[in-house]
């Protein structure tokens, strides 16, 4: 009976039904477009829907496209959108809506046509509403008021990440020479004990690079501390002890807008600056420790991996080098030639760590863009000339020294264990990886 029957507005636009001139209006600030001709009755159900892509609103009744119009302004809004009433609440429509589903792409006709004509079979690529039942909710709280089980939609997830938790090993080249009187742990598999909370139970204690047999650390470690067990490094930092850490599953990517993501079938972010990967890191998240993978993270991987929770179940196989560059692609591209696996982590590019190969026990930032990126002091490991850091998968398992030429450690490609160095340039062979701390 009104002139007007509102179905959504905000503080920029307004969707209703001229229900004299029998059209579907848009109104976008003082700018007015309307549809065809369209005649609604009363007391029966329709299927409305819209899309504009800041240029051209296109108008659709049970599936059918009813007419397109030309009109520019912005829709966004600081304000809540409202249903059935105009923004100021004063003029409220006898409507009763059913369902409200807003998507962060324009669904094209066949799609309206085919999903959205006589019933809703709801397209879920893209939504970004309709999961909360009208309690206003975020995506997250939404999924955190479901019950376990309940399956998250694969589009709704930006980031995978796998617990790491804290474990001690058994050592085996506590030196880092060519032959050790231990057992054999590269070919049946590195022993490993999971630890309760935040309890070290290893027996062997290091403080910048130097171990000790002793907790008082006065006690140099030798050959026959082989076979005694170690809590791993990547599990403590300066100022706290670790229960585990949060590292992602698959190298780094990029959606449309450069936010990082870390999902599967993406082409893996490279060809950037090891600064600039820290730098965007770093400010994923203001109230959670997000970093570029240590090289002892590194380590604390490939140990769990090379035992019998990763490929050593049986016998100890080993891992061929896949450079597709996109993630989760291939199962000889993961660690545990299973991309499903929990503990596995997939990447066929080479990535930089934060491993920093000093000069005179300070951080070596020769030709690197870090001299504009403060690093913390927890973010790196800490490499002097000839040493290696028990844990850190490099002389415990190959004769080979770190290579001192350049500042910074990188690992990976040609299998886990492989490493070398790099100073902070752009490569096309080398990416990232997250861990949360």
């Amino acid at each position: 009976k009104k002139d007007k029957l509102y179905i959504i507005t905000n503080s920029n636009i307004s969707y209703y039904y001229d229900s004299i001139n029998k059209k579907f209006i848009f109104k976008n600030g003082n700018n007015i477009v309307n549809s065809n001709e369209f005649t609604i009755e009363k007391d029966k159900w329709y299927i409305l829907g819209y899309t504009y892509d800041n240029n051209k609103v296109t108008f659709y009744v049970d599936g059918e496209n009813i007419g397109s119009s030309n009109v520019q302004g912005k829709i966004s809004s600081n304000n809540s959108f409202k249903l059935g009433t105009d923004e100021s609440s004063k003029e409220v429509s006898k409507v009763t809506i059913g369902t409200i589903l807003i998507y962060n792409k324009i669904l094209s006709d066949n799609e309206f046509n085919k999903n959205y004509k006589t019933s809703l079979n709801i397209i879920n690529d893209g939504l970004l509403s309709g999961y909360n039942e009208f309690i206003p909710m975020t995506l997250e709280e939404y999924y955190l008021s479901r019950k376990n089980g309940f399956i998250i939609n694969d589009n709704d997830i930006s980031s995978y990440y796998v617990w790491i938790p804290r474990f001690k090993y058994r050592l085996w080249n506590i030196t880092g020479e060519d032959k050790t009187d231990s057992y054999n742990a590269l070919t049946n598999g590195i022993e490993i004990t999971f630890e309760k909370d935040l309890t070290s139970s290893g027996v062997i204690y290091c403080e910048n690079n130097n171990c000790f047999s002793n907790i008082d650390k006065t006690i140099n470690i030798t050959k026959l501390d082989n076979d005694k067990y170690y809590t791993h490094p990547a599990f403590n930092t300066t100022n706290n002890e670790l229960s585990g850490i949060w590292v992602s599953k698959y190298e780094v990517s990029l959606d449309n807008e450069s936010n990082i993501l870390v999902i599967p079938n993406k082409e893996v972010w490279r060809n950037n600056y090891l600064s600039n990967y820290y730098e965007n890191i770093k400010k994923i998240n203001d109230t959670e420790d997000y970093n570029v993978i240590k090289n002892t993270e590194w380590g604390a991987i490939t140990y769990l991996t090379y035992s019998k929770y990763g490929i050593c179940k049986n016998k100890c196989e080993s891992l061929e080098s896949n450079n597709t560059f996109i993630s989760g692609n291939n199962k000889n591209d993961s660690t545990t030639k299973n991309i499903y696996g929990i503990y596995d982590m997939s990447g066929s590019a080479m990535e930089y760590t934060m491993g920093n190969i000093t000069k005179n026990n300070t951080l070596n930032l020769d030709n690197s863009y870090f001299k504009n990126v403060p690093i913390g002091t927890d973010d790196y490991d800490s490499y002097n000339i000839d040493s290696f850091i028990l844990g850190d998968a490099t002389k415990e398992v190959s004769t080979s020294n770190i290579n001192t030429n350049y500042n910074w450690i990188i690992r990976g490609n040609k299998n886990i264990f492989s490493y070398n160095t790099s100073n902070d340039i752009k490569s096309n062979n080398i990416t990232t990886r997250i861990v949360i701390k």
